[in-house]
């Protein structure tokens, strides 16, 4: 068998071989030789306390999960993984996100379940890929009025479990965001 026929049998299979690479789920940081071959990382359950920063190296990086975690902060060059189009931090011990958050403009899916978050940076209306925006189980108190910018994009945003979650804030929530489906807590107009 010649090259040029090795060629011929090899190059019509490159797309298959391209979509699995991309397709594959990294559990570990250690199996990671090639960062640009890393698409999908999942880190969940990992008693992370910081974020790694190899994570950063990896400019395909489409999917991050790195739910169940300790971690207590972001780093600022969150930005940097400008390919990210689902974040998931559920149920870590976050209290606060770099505004750099907000860089991340093909986001899809942010994750932010079960944290410590009692503000949420304005830049957060930048995403304006954002479909889901689920914030079940935090602190939050107020929405930054930049978020009205999500309107026309964002199909759902979860709320449920938290301390802002009276009626009249329900209802200024309600009219700054009329369009997505938003989850919110039973409160009642008891005035």
């Amino acid at each position: 068998m010649n090259i040029k026929h090795i060629i011929g049998i090899v190059l019509p299979l490159l797309p298959i071989l391209m979509f699995a690479q991309q397709e594959r789920i990294y559990t570990s940081l250690e199996d990671i030789e090639q960062p640009d071959s890393v698409f999908i990382l999942s880190l969940s359950k990992n008693r992370l306390d910081t974020f790694p920063a190899q994570i950063l190296e990896f400019r395909n990086l489409r999917e991050l999960d790195l739910s169940k975690n300790k971690l207590h902060s972001i780093p600022t060059q969150i930005g940097r993984l400008s390919n990210l189009e689902v974040l998931n931090l559920d149920r870590n011990r976050l209290d606060s996100l770099p505004q750099e958050i907000g860089q991340l403009h093909k986001l899809r899916y942010l994750k932010l379940s079960r944290n410590r978050l009692y503000h949420l940076p304005a830049s957060i209306a930048n995403l304006y890929n954002l479909k889901e925006l689920i914030l079940w189980s935090n602190g939050i108190k107020c929405f930054p009025e930049s978020f009205k910018n999500l309107d026309t994009t964002i199909e759902v945003i979860d709320l449920r479990d938290n301390p802002m979650m009276l009626y009249d804030d329900q209802q200024s929530i309600k009219e700054m965001l009329p369009t997505p489906t938003i989850k919110m807590d039973n409160v009642c107009n008891c005035r």
